[in-house]
């Protein structure tokens, strides 16, 4: 399936009222090996509300045929990466990382 254009997904994170403020580095990796292929857009900051919700676009704009989409949410506490969350989805079937993502 071509993938021309902009692919936009809203992410919705939910986490616990501690871990605010917490930056979200989103890493998008592209299967198979065409990691050159593909451009992401996305906040370098995001910061939780009170009841530990976080929300933040994410954009790519992959320049060949993309058949599946790694999306792995990362969050930075001093010098410390934890992952918060991952999921990998297909174009044909975009589930979402908003459903597997809480």
């Amino acid at each position: 399936m071509a993938c021309l254009g902009l692919r936009r997904y809203k992410a919705q994170l939910q986490l616990p009222s501690r871990t605010w403020p917490f930056v979200a580095l989103l890493t998008l990796l592209f299967i198979p090996v065409f990691s050159e292929a593909i451009q992401v857009t996305q906040p370098s900051v995001v910061l939780a509300s009170s009841h530990g919700v976080a929300s933040f676009p994410c954009e790519y704009s992959p320049s060949h045929n993309t058949d599946e989409v790694r999306v792995t949410v990362l969050r930075q506490t001093n010098d410390q990466m934890t992952e918060v969350c991952a999921t990998t989805f297909t174009e044909k079937n975009t589930v979402g990382f908003l459903d597997l993502c809480h």
